[in-house]
């Protein structure tokens, strides 16, 4: 990796994103161990995103809303609460099946072999891990998710953004974390 980092070892000889030309590399591959990649990564999310949608530029000058934006759906992937993605997988049965076998065609096209390799129970193993060694309280995340405020949803991605570092030093996507 340029920053002078080894990829980890499961991420040597993966199948990069590179044939979705949509996605900027930076979004594809796992980040190094600083805050400056994931810094650069959001930079590159405001810029491309204040070009497709001009009039959101003032809205993004506010860091929570940026992050908010950033994040996308990943409080659905990191909360175990009624209607997450984790609540869908364990009532429909599939949660100890590959992401792979669930996924559409362009899903897996959009996502790490990484992510598609594992089984929904162990994504979310790897999510819970992120928010424990992140030293966050998801406690509080649920709570501030479930009282459902615009002034939460900042202060909620805010805790949740530490989570979503470690996860993408793990290996995981962007596209894989914000789905």
């Amino acid at each position: 990796m340029g920053n002078g980092l080894r990829r980890p070892r499961h991420l040597r000889h993966a199948r990069s994103l590179s044939d979705n030309p949509g996605l900027p590399a930076i979004y594809r591959t796992p980040i190094g161990d600083n805050s400056i990649d994931i810094e650069r990564e959001i930079e590159v999310f405001r810029q491309k995103t204040i070009k497709q949608h001009p009039d959101i530029e003032e809205s993004f000058r506010d860091r929570q809303t940026l992050i908010t934006q950033f994040l996308g759906n990943f409080h659905l992937e990191l909360l175990d609460v009624k209607g997450s993605r984790r609540d869908v997988a364990a009532r429909q049965g599939f949660i100890d099946e590959t992401i792979r076998r669930q996924s559409t065609e362009t899903q897996i096209k959009n996502h790490s072999d990484f992510y598609l390799s594992k089984t929904y129970r162990q994504f979310y193993d790897d999510c819970d891990r992120a928010v424990r060694e992140s030293g966050q309280d998801i406690g509080e995340i649920r709570r501030l998710f479930e009282e459902d405020s615009i002034g939460n949803r900042g202060k909620m991605a805010e805790l949740m953004l530490p989570a979503y570092i470690q996860l993408r030093k793990r290996g995981y996507s962007m596209q894989d974390l914000r789905n």
